[in-house]
């Protein structure tokens, strides 16, 4: 089952993805999880992937700077396939899924 990566080709601030939504940074899927606090300057993400399971797992967090530009995301969230930790995920997979389109 084959994963098609849908962007949008423009960017737009971090502050302007809804909570829960999916950007693309550096070819990587991330999920916003918003501001931690009202006051806060920053948005906090995940980075995330679908696991041979079946379940989103996160992979990495951050706190990218409101104003900091990305690419949203619509499309399903990215396998892992078994046998690739010598590689970083957003090179193999991502890569290897664009080619199919």
């Amino acid at each position: 089952m084959s994963e098609i990566i849908i962007s949008t080709k423009h960017k737009v601030r971090i502050s302007t993805i809804p909570k829960h939504g999916l950007f693309l940074h550096k070819k990587q899927v991330w999920r916003s999880l918003g501001r931690l606090s009202p006051e806060s300057h920053s948005v906090t993400a995940q980075r995330v992937a679908v696991n041979q399971h079946g379940s989103e797992v996160c992979l990495q967090n951050a706190d990218f700077i409101g104003r900091f530009l990305v690419e949203p995301y619509k499309g399903d969230v990215p396998i892992i396939e078994q046998g690739i930790e010598r590689y970083p995920y957003s090179e193999y997979n991502l890569s290897k899924q664009t080619q199919l389109c």
